[in-house]
């Protein structure tokens, strides 16, 4: 059945009028794209749609030379989707036995983001922000024995570099004298 109700409500307190508090929640529902439904060999049989439930808790800062985020999240997923190379089975390329997407049972992410904007002239913006997200596998089909999980193997789920599980940027923009030419643009990650 892939009929789903997918609500999203929250609520924003402001305090002041520069800055404000909210919560939020939401339900959602994906179906696998084409990489995944039919995968590297053919129709990928069984594949359920991903379900999840999402909370956010944060507060804005909203001042006329700096802007202010912080967010704590948790996602709970139902049957995520995710590529696993690792799956045995009968393949010819060894290492990689029978590749392809599968459900995990049931996935935690939660975290927290951090993210500002200076505007120290108006003609330059710089912004970054930081995000600290643990993931973890509650439920697994592909266990190897009861209660034993495998953490994520896929690249899009592992740190970002080899200091642990944070992702950052800052990026600054100048902004031409109209207001709408970028004159430059440097991101680090």
């Amino acid at each position: 059945d892939d009929d789903f109700w997918s609500p999203k409500a929250g609520i924003v307190w402001r305090f002041c009028s520069d800055a404000s508090a909210y919560f939020s929640y939401a339900r959602g529902f994906r179906l696998p794209n084409v990489d995944e439904a039919f995968g590297f060999f053919g129709f990928n049989e069984g594949l359920e749609p991903e379900r999840s439930d999402s909370y956010e808790i944060g507060a804005k800062l909203r001042r006329e030379q700096v802007h202010f985020d912080l967010t704590f999240y948790r996602l709970d997923v139902k049957d995520e989707i995710l590529f696993e190379h690792e799956i045995s089975g009968i393949s010819m390329f060894g290492p990689f036995a029978n590749p392809r997407s599968v459900n995990i049972d049931k996935v935690r992410h939660q975290g927290v983001e951090v993210s500002t904007r200076v505007f120290p002239w108006k003609w330059l913006e710089i912004y970054g922000s930081y995000t600290y997200e643990d993931n973890e596998i509650r439920r697994d089909n592909y266990s190897l024995a009861p209660g034993e999980v495998r953490g994520f193997t896929n690249s899009y789920r592992t740190p970002t570099n080899d200091c642990g599980p944070w992702v950052d940027t800052l990026t600054a923009t100048a902004i031409g004298q109209c207001g709408s030419n970028v004159i430059g643009s440097a991101t680090a990650t």
